[in-house]
């Protein structure tokens, strides 16, 4: 019988550093349901308010652009996270011009409008405002002749992540054959963050973080993914697997921690199948048997209430045998096991 841990597999991320940028062509031409439309890019949410709301498609190259009925009011812009600075585009044809927008308030965190004194206006292409402490979206007013957005790049604030990095174990789990390192990680700011990446560097010939999810592709690194949020204040017990194929164990590992915006995991659609058994280890986490075919991968589904059911990460490949995959906590799901969780299997479509 062959054991298994619990792996994080995921694509690779956004990081709060880059830019995310929203545009509308995906958005059909028309006045919109009550003057509301919500866009979302790499797991952060734009929602875009005014009454008469519209999308039309522009000379410019078909570009798909935002306005209100008449082009002239107001377009609130808010955004599921905090951020630094907004970059709007204006299309130079709609309306005709001359035309003028002007950014003349801000949300703050209760999603409050605040008025900008002497706000900064366009009668070009872009408008860009930034503020020495995070917002959460904007106020847009015509100016002149009316204005038409067509995009617009949000930079999220990076969220202050502090985390204490435990030594790696130097007894084997007779089980799984793995070596056990626990992270405990803190969110030190002011606002919640959405995910985790934990990356390990250093990693001598013959060790493998077995918990990785890809690869950094600017360092080479293995990294880890925790695909749920972390309140402000908060602290998460995390545990890394790694596998020493000389038996022996690992050293000098190092470990670095950020806050990336995650991915929305999306329904399995496969068939679920019965768990052979499920047991509760003396480490108190928990083991689950299932029977496997050759090549077939399968995703494990988790729930405190047989009611709501959440994906725990990775998909594992099965090898033909009765094989054990092992709940070890986040990063691969949310939280730690419990004697009240409960699991099922789910075999995807090949």
């Amino acid at each position: 019988m062959k054991t298994f841990v619990l792996l994080l597999l995921g694509s690779v991320l956004s990081s709060f550093g880059q830019g995310i940028g929203f545009d509308f062509q995906n958005v059909p031409p028309g006045a919109l349901p009550g003057g509301f439309l919500t866009l979302e890019v790499d797991g952060v949410t734009a929602f875009f308010g005014a009454a008469g709301t519209t999308v039309s498609v522009s000379p410019n190259a078909g570009v798909h652009v935002l306005h209100t009925a008449s082009f002239t009011g107001q377009i609130g812009i808010e955004f599921s996270v905090p951020v630094r600075q907004v970059t709007l585009s204006l299309d130079p044809l709609l309306p005709a011009p001359p035309h003028t927008a002007a950014i003349v308030g801000y949300y703050d965190r209760n999603f409050s409008s605040v008025s900008i004194p002497n706000p900064r206006s366009t009668s070009g292409s872009s408008l860009v405002y930034s503020r020495g402490s995070d917002f959460w979206g904007v106020l847009l007013e015509n100016m002149g002749n009316g204005f038409a957005l067509s995009r617009l790049v949000i930079q999220p604030v990076p969220p202050a992540v502090s985390y204490l990095v435990g030594a790696i174990s130097t007894n084997i789990d007779r089980q799984t054959g793995l070596y056990y390192q626990q992270v405990i990680v803190t969110n030190s700011g002011v606002n919640p963050i959405q995910g985790l990446r934990i990356s390990a560097t250093n990693l001598p010939s013959g060790l493998r973080l077995v918990s990785a999810t890809g690869t950094n592709a600017s360092s080479g690194t293995p990294f880890v993914e925790f695909i749920s949020s972390l309140s402000p204040g908060a602290t998460l017990a995390l545990s890394l697997a790694y596998y020493s194929f000389t038996r022996l164990a690992p050293s000098e590992v190092g470990v670095s921690v950020e806050a990336v915006i995650p991915p929305i995991l999306t329904a399995s659609g496969g068939e679920t199948l019965a768990v052979r058994r499920a047991f509760i280890r003396p480490d108190r986490k928990t083991a689950v048997e299932f029977d496997s075919l050759l090549g077939r991968s399968y995703l494990f589904e988790y729930s405190d209430d047989l009611r709501q059911w959440k994906q725990a990460q990775p998909v594992v490949v099965g090898d033909g045998t009765r094989m054990i995959w092992v709940d070890t906590g986040p990063p691969g799901t949310d939280s730690p096991p419990s004697a009240s969780r409960f699991y099922r299997v789910v075999l995807l479509p090949p």
